[in-house]
């Protein structure tokens, strides 16, 4: 899917970084529906946690030892 706006500002965020770091758009606020559900806590929840078995995964198949590997 194409980046919305300027997929300039979201690159140069990440190479000014003094670390590893990503950026991840997770919803549209105007969207009528999906705005809805971005401001319910359950669904930002969801949100979280999805992201965070996603950075834990990635991270354990490159076999990174990082105290984020040890969450769970």
């Amino acid at each position: 899917r194409a980046l919305r706006g300027d997929a300039r500002d979201a690159h140069a965020v990440l190479r000014r970084a003094e670390m590893p770091a990503i950026v991840v758009e997770v919803g549209f606020l105007t969207h009528v529906e999906e705005g809805l559900r971005l401001i319910l806590e359950p669904y930002q929840d969801r949100i979280a946690l999805a992201l965070r078995d996603a950075i834990l995964a990635y991270v354990r198949g490159q076999g990174v030892r990082t105290p984020t590997a040890r969450l769970r």
